[in-house]
């Protein structure tokens, strides 16, 4: 199944195609890819989307991906990128700033459309993001690499001692968890 197909005879037809994906061998050098094309995150469980199959890649493939689950388009005149897929993707990486995090890129990339582009709101709605919206974008350093791993396992330690469920069982049957 191809994604990202440009269907006008205008322009020149890029296709997307999930076994272009075996050649990617980009190890841990790992980019947030936005697909500024149709359908590459399209969600009709027959086929796992290109943009899914991006991020779940072993040995390379992207941390992070933005992606359309619909046709999209782009507005391009001669005063430049004014509204469409075209423009949420200049504005994601132009919100780019070390140590801010994939969410907030998509968020501010977002607001910035909403007040320039305001008649559009279907085109915010197409594109989701594939990965984690608390990815800090630039790296993290060698002790904020231990800090984070020590604030999740605490943070997953404390989530299941909060939520322990018991269950009581009265008369043979089981009724409604308790969360404790």
């Amino acid at each position: 199944m191809p994604f990202g197909l440009s269907t006008s005879h205008l322009y020149r037809n890029f296709r997307y195609w999930n076994y272009h994906l075996l050649g990617l061998h980009n190890q841990d050098k790992l980019p947030i890819v936005f697909f500024d094309a149709c359908s590459t995150a399209q969600l009709n469980f027959v086929v796992s989307p290109f943009a899914y199959n991006i991020v779940r890649k072993a040995n390379g493939g992207a941390i992070a991906s933005i992606a359309s689950t619909n046709i999209v388009y782009s507005y391009v005149y001669e005063t430049g990128i004014n509204a469409g897929s075209s423009y949420l993707n200049l504005h994601f990486f132009m919100n780019y700033e070390e140590g801010t995090t994939v969410g907030e890129m998509l968020t501010k990339a977002q607001y910035d459309y909403l007040n320039n582009v305001y008649k559009d709101t279907s085109t915010l709605g197409e594109f989701i993001l594939i990965g984690d919206p608390s990815l800090k974008v630039g790296g993290y350093g060698q002790s904020q690499q231990g800090d984070q791993q020590s604030n999740l396992q605490s943070s997953l330690s404390s989530s299941l001692q909060s939520s322990q469920i018991s269950q009581q069982i009265i008369g043979g049957s089981i009724s409604q968890p308790t969360i404790k």
